[in-house]
């Protein structure tokens, strides 16, 4: 960020996060689709038979010590829910994958009952033993397919060469530091499997960051008088996946992987994906072309890309709308979950659909009211094509929606800070693509916050 604009950002900050107008959640025939199963095999086959390129886009910078919080307030203060998850995490510690790298005696006073607490953990997070509390959340042990012990980012490698025939990239967002351990992660996975599949890197862009200031809007240095930089959230991606020239591009979040025992499922609905975008597409582009509104009218009403104020829009204007970037998202029914997911919203762009985060809901009544009577939440796994119909690359940088940033407090040192993130990757920074919800099985999404997340069944083995 240029400091020039350093006013209008402190004015941002003391605004407070641009609040979104809900109109209603997107509900199954109300902006969501449902398949049923032979329309979800039709596309999958579909898929099976593009020529298109295909390339996964997945974050994974995030840090892995957060899987362990718990543990650390346990470090603190041993008390309360960090007691009982600790309890649980040894109750349990045989299925998970890191037990496998730990000492035979270890593993051997574990199962005896001999054995102090707080050294296992130690010798699990810190350099006297694993330091996985150093590690990102990619090279965390997520998965043991025996006998070998797989980290998220590995396992992520090994199920996307299964996926489709035209998979033949996937690429990583990643800091900087972790290169060398993630190639050195690799070049093991590919001795071991024969994984052939390309996979490369890039890092958040720092002309993205943005500086942190205090509460009384004043920017925060460190002890050589260097303004202190805060990076810019995942916005700031944008440009990493403006760089990939895949004609179809999928992306998840990295911890959102399956034991490899338990991956048909998602297998089959990334290929559903594929084959809804790339239908889709051929059709939006086929009504573009012959200018066929009546055809636009049938295709609406199953997908419901803009709301009814369509028919009042020129010829040109609704060409132009239907050539933007199509992104296809997959959504998982809620369970408890209401909150970050699929909404219709009212702007200065009028009436359309959204992935919106709980943060940018306002506090009224009214507008939480809606919050809850959301059906889905978004698992982040969404098939992108970002050509136009001349299969020219967009510039993705020109469909964002720069009102939809966030304000974000944090602690630093001692004192409170302040700063923007962009707007979020599948947030406003596609507010103006076009938006097809789809209705995917929860079987698809197991994410993991906590290492507990580990014990789910998605992430054990089928036998077991």
């Amino acid at each position: 960020m240029e400091l020039k604009n350093i006013e209008d950002y402190k004015q941002k900050l003391k605004n407070g996060n641009p609040e979104v107008k809900l109109v209603r959640p997107c509900h199954v025939n109300d902006g969501i689709l449902v398949l049923d199963k032979n329309e979800a095999s039709l596309l999958a086959s579909d898929a099976k038979k593009t020529n298109s390129s295909i390339g996964f886009f997945i974050p994974a910078s995030g840090s892995g010590s957060r899987m362990f919080s718990f543990v650390y307030q346990y470090f603190e203060d041993p008390s309360g829910e960090n007691l009982m998850s600790v309890e649980q995490f040894f109750g349990q510690i045989e299925k998970l994958a890191v037990f496998k790298l730990l000492p035979t005696q270890m593993k051997k006073d574990i199962r005896e009952g001999r054995f102090n607490m707080k050294e296992v953990l130690t010798y699990i997070l810190t350099e006297k033993g694993l330091d996985i509390g150093s590690l990102p959340k990619a090279l965390i042990p997520f998965h043991a397919v025996s006998p070998v012990v797989l980290n998220a980012l590995q396992e992520q490698v090994i199920q996307a060469q299964h996926i489709h025939k035209n998979l033949n990239r996937v690429h990583f967002t990643i800091q900087e530091k972790y290169l060398g351990a993630i190639s050195d992660s690799l070049e093991l996975l590919k001795k071991m499997t024969g994984v052939d599949v390309q996979v490369d890197f890039s890092y958040q862009e720092s002309e993205t960051d943005v500086p942190a200031l205090n509460q009384e809007l004043e920017l925060v240095r460190n002890e050589s008088g260097e303004i202190i930089m805060r990076p810019a959230g995942h916005g700031a991606l944008l440009h990493n996946l403006d760089k990939m020239n895949e004609e179809v591009i999928l992306v998840k979040n990295i911890d959102n992987v399956q034991h490899w025992e338990n991956r048909d499922t998602s297998k089959k609905w990334w290929n559903v994906l594929i084959g809804l975008l790339e239908t889709s597409r051929s059709e939006l582009k086929r009504i573009v072309n012959q200018k066929d509104r009546t055809a636009f009218a049938s295709f609406n009403e199953r997908y419901q890309i803009l709301d009814e104020s369509w028919t009042s829009l020129s010829d040109e204007k609704l060409y132009q709308l239907l050539s933007r970037p199509l992104r296809v998202c997959g959504m998982v029914r809620n369970v408890g979950q209401p909150g970050g997911g699929p909404y219709w919203i009212q702007d200065e762009n009028g009436l359309s659909k959204q992935i919106v985060e709980k943060s940018q809901i306002s506090g009224s009544e009214e507008q939480r009211n809606k919050m809850i009577q959301s059906t889905h939440f978004n698992p982040v796994m969404l098939a992108l094509s970002n050509r136009d119909f001349n299969d020219n690359p967009h510039d993705l940088l020109s469909y964002v929606d720069h009102n939809k940033y966030f304000v974000v407090e944090k602690t630093h040192g001692e004192q409170r800070i302040k700063y923007i993130e962009l707007p979020g990757l599948w947030n406003g920074s596609m507010a103006h693509w076009n938006t097809l919800f789809v209705e995917v099985p929860s079987a698809t999404f197991s994410p993991v916050k906590s290492v507990l997340d580990l014990l789910d069944p998605l992430h054990q083995p089928k036998n077991e």
